[in-house]
Protein backbone atom coordinates (compact mmCIF):
# COMPACT_ATOMS: atom_id res chain seq x y z
CA UNK A 1 0.00 0.00 0.00
CA UNK A 2 1.04 3.60 -0.43
CA UNK A 3 2.74 5.20 2.58
CA UNK A 4 3.03 8.90 3.41
CA UNK A 5 5.43 9.98 6.17
CA UNK A 6 4.33 13.18 7.87
CA UNK A 7 6.42 15.79 9.72
CA UNK A 8 9.82 14.19 9.04
CA UNK A 9 12.26 15.80 11.44
CA UNK A 10 14.91 13.09 11.86
CA UNK A 11 17.43 13.01 9.04
CA UNK A 12 18.53 9.57 10.25
CA UNK A 13 15.47 8.19 8.42
CA UNK A 14 16.59 9.55 5.03
CA UNK A 15 18.81 6.57 4.03
CA UNK A 16 15.91 4.14 4.65
CA UNK A 17 13.53 6.35 2.70
CA UNK A 18 15.99 6.66 -0.20
CA UNK A 19 16.38 2.88 -0.29
CA UNK A 20 12.61 2.36 -0.32
CA UNK A 21 12.19 4.85 -3.15
CA UNK A 22 15.00 3.18 -5.14
CA UNK A 23 13.10 -0.11 -4.79
CA UNK A 24 10.08 1.61 -6.29
CA UNK A 25 7.96 1.42 -3.17
CA UNK A 26 5.03 3.88 -3.14
CA UNK A 27 6.29 6.22 -0.42
CA UNK A 28 6.06 9.98 -0.08
CA UNK A 29 7.51 12.19 2.63
CA UNK A 30 6.87 15.65 3.99
CA UNK A 31 8.72 17.92 6.36
CA UNK A 32 7.87 21.29 7.87
CA UNK A 33 9.44 24.75 7.58
CA UNK A 34 10.43 24.80 11.24
CA UNK A 35 12.56 21.65 10.76
CA UNK A 36 14.30 23.31 7.81
CA UNK A 37 14.81 26.73 9.39
CA UNK A 38 15.30 26.27 13.13
CA UNK A 39 18.10 24.52 14.96
CA UNK A 40 18.13 23.19 18.50
CA UNK A 41 21.39 24.99 19.30
CA UNK A 42 19.62 28.33 18.95
CA UNK A 43 16.50 27.46 20.95
CA UNK A 44 16.73 28.95 24.46
CA UNK A 45 16.32 26.41 27.26
CA UNK A 46 12.71 26.20 28.37
CA UNK A 47 11.39 28.49 25.61
CA UNK A 48 8.01 26.98 24.85
CA UNK A 49 7.61 29.02 21.65
CA UNK A 50 9.75 26.34 19.97
CA UNK A 51 7.93 23.34 21.42
CA UNK A 52 6.64 20.97 18.76
CA UNK A 53 6.37 17.25 18.11
CA UNK A 54 8.62 15.92 16.77
CA UNK A 55 11.12 18.34 18.29
CA UNK A 56 13.48 20.78 16.60
CA UNK A 57 16.83 19.05 16.02
CA UNK A 58 20.43 20.17 15.59
CA UNK A 59 21.98 22.06 12.68
CA UNK A 60 23.56 19.00 11.06
CA UNK A 61 20.13 17.36 10.99
CA UNK A 62 18.61 20.53 9.49
CA UNK A 63 21.22 20.58 6.73
CA UNK A 64 20.58 16.91 5.95
CA UNK A 65 16.85 17.60 5.64
CA UNK A 66 17.61 20.37 3.13
CA UNK A 67 19.70 17.86 1.16
CA UNK A 68 16.82 15.38 1.28
CA UNK A 69 14.51 18.03 -0.08
CA UNK A 70 16.96 19.00 -2.81
CA UNK A 71 17.54 15.43 -3.97
CA UNK A 72 13.84 14.51 -3.98
CA UNK A 73 13.85 12.18 -0.99
CA UNK A 74 11.49 14.60 0.75
CA UNK A 75 8.58 15.32 -1.56
CA UNK A 76 6.97 18.35 -0.01
CA UNK A 77 7.04 20.97 2.73
CA UNK A 78 3.83 21.55 4.68
CA UNK A 79 2.89 24.21 7.22
CA UNK A 80 1.81 22.08 10.23
CA UNK A 81 0.54 25.42 11.60
CA UNK A 82 3.37 25.43 14.18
Amino acid sequence: CAVHIVHLSAASALPMIRAAKREGLPITVETCPHYLCLQAEQVPDGDTRFKCAPPIRDDANREALWQGLADGTIDTVISDHS
